[in-house]
């Protein structure tokens, strides 16, 4: 899934006089692929993670985004263990 973001359609790069890429451009908001709108990112992570059970958690109040920022908070986490026990 993330391999398919790459293909997504972008602003453009930012480049500098030697005409090299100093910043890739952003995602296009809405989402979209050879100007074709796909599901935003975040749903479509969680609905892989969910399966079926993706409308129920949209039911309990769940909102996509959330699985990303969950996610990401345990990454952080991990990261700042590792540091702090560097064997």
């Amino acid at each position: 899934m993330q391999l398919e973001v790459e293909s997504w359609d972008r602003e453009d790069d930012e480049i500098d006089e030697n005409g090299k890429v100093i910043r890739r451009g952003e995602l296009k908001e809405p989402n979209r692929k050879n100007g074709v709108l796909v599901e935003n990112y975040n749903i479509q992570l969680a609905r892989a993670i969910f399966g079926d059970r993706y409308e129920a958690f949209r039911a309990a109040g769940g909102r996509a985004v959330d699985v990303t920022l969950i996610w990401q908070k345990m990454g952080r986490e991990l990261a700042e263990r590792r540091k702090a026990d560097q064997k």
